[in-house]
């Protein structure tokens, strides 16, 4: 048993060759809207409602994670890396 018991628990993630420790609650979080919403690429509207943040937001978001594809006009966000950057932060 942990000495402090304040401390969330941790989950051990391996990315890129890194190892990074993420709070349960977040990874669970992560993996269950994943689970929930299957559509990889989505437009800054439904990424948005789907993080829960505004439009402006989830597009920095999209950007900081190299996340933004450009099919002429048309953007999509790829949820895969927005969600990868979010357990990295």
């Amino acid at each position: 048993m942990r000495e402090n018991s304040n401390h969330e628990e941790m989950v051990e993630c391996h990315y890129q060759g890194s190892i990074i420790y993420v709070p349960v609650r977040t990874f669970i979080e992560v993996t269950m809207k994943m689970r929930l919403e299957k559509r990889r690429f989505v437009r800054y509207k439904e990424g948005a409602k789907h993080y829960s943040m505004s439009e402006n937001k989830f597009r920095e978001l999209a950007d900081a994670a190299e996340a933004v594809h450009y099919f002429g006009k048309m953007v999509l966000v790829d949820t895969v890396k927005v969600d990868e950057f979010l357990l990295l932060c």
